[in-house]
């Protein structure tokens, strides 16, 4: 008897090789995945002139899969997940590589026009759902060790197939502990013409927003191809506790108040070192934003006890001026 709790819930990952096509290029890679999934959407739509709404008058309308695939942040694997939104540029090393993430071509031509292949599998089913794009990627830092990603997606269509039995790495999920220098997250900002290099936070929040959508005709049911459209941002904050002697705090509402560009925002998460590089590297996801607005807020007094405040940004893309924002991770990882 299997029992239907969820435990064997993970997730599979490769390059599509065609458009809505179970064609694939590389290897799969197995992850596993926390609550969340891809859901098929396909409502029923119903004519307006009909007098009853009985399901004989009744057609499905467009359909497309959309969902959230929530995880948390491995060395290794989910780098995959960012070619689904992200333009790469990749530099090989010695047993490593730094794959560079940036936002697609404004004029809709992307590095992967077909998406990703994507697998969930959930107890004793799987689902394969194809020409997968990410709409949004979310990285969040809380005072737990691990780090929470997020990829919100849309794809094509969705199929279901035999069960397939997954083979997860051996890594665990990066933390963002470490002893506040050389490993886990370090925070640096540039406000008011001063440099912080290692900025505290109580907690950290990163989302990208890629502007990806799936076009659709009304002489087929699944979207056509993908798009972009004018929703690509790149946002973030994160809290620590206010006083009127923190410098960062002062200097950062300085510039708020004033509505100047805060100069750079970089996110930095170091890891152990990758086996066998050379010269030694560790396992980094690094997020620079180097050109920033900052977006609030006040420190708000809540009670008697500490002042939190929130530290909010958001970055500028190219087509909005300043230096485009990117995402370097540095792996094993092989990337089609």
């Amino acid at each position: 008897m299997v029992l239907a709790v969820g435990a064997s819930n993970f997730l599979g990952l490769a390059q599509a090789g065609a458009w809505n096509s179970v064609t694939s290029m590389g290897s799969r890679v197995d992850m596993p995945m926390l609550a969340g999934g891809l859901k098929q959407v396909k409502p029923p739509v119903f004519s307006k002139q009909t007098r009853g709404l009985v399901k004989r008058f009744g057609r499905y309308g467009h359909s497309q899969v959309e969902g959230d695939i929530n995880t948390e942040w491995f060395a290794e694997g989910y780098s995959k997940l960012l070619t689904a939104g992200l333009a790469r540029t990749t530099v090989s090393g010695t047993n490593f590589n730094t794959h560079t993430f940036g936002f697609a071509d404004a004029t809709g031509t992307l590095d992967n026009p077909f998406g990703l292949v994507v697998w969930t599998h959930q107890d004793l089913k799987t689902w394969r759902s194809l020409s997968c794009f990410a709409k949004s990627y979310t990285w969040t830092f809380s005072d737990e060790p691990f780090v929470s990603f997020k990829t919100s997606m849309i794809g094509a269509s969705r199929t279901r197939e035999a069960a397939v039995t997954p083979s997860f790495s051996s890594l665990a999920p990066m933390t963002g502990f470490g002893d506040g220098s050389t490993v886990g997250l370090i925070i640096s900002a540039v406000t008011n013409a001063h440099t912080y290099a290692n900025v505290l936070a109580k907690s950290a929040t990163i989302t990208i927003n890629t502007g990806i959508d799936l076009a659709k005709a009304i002489n087929t049911a699944a979207p056509v191809k993908p798009m972009i459209t004018d929703k690509r941002a790149i946002t973030g904050s994160w809290t620590w506790n206010y006083s009127s002697n923190d410098a960062l705090s002062e200097d950062y509402l300085t510039d708020w108040d004033a509505g100047t560009v805060l100069g750079a925002i970089s996110f930095t998460l170091i890891g152990d070192v990758i086996p066998g590089s050379s010269p030694s590297t560790r396992y980094t996801l690094q997020i620079n934003i180097p050109s920033a607005y900052i977006t609030g807020e006040d420190p708000i007094v809540s009670g008697s006890g500490a002042i939190d405040q929130t530290f909010g940004f958001e970055g500028a893309i190219a087509t909005l001026g300043g230096t485009a924002p990117t995402v370097v991770v540095k792996s094993f990882e092989t990337l089609p």
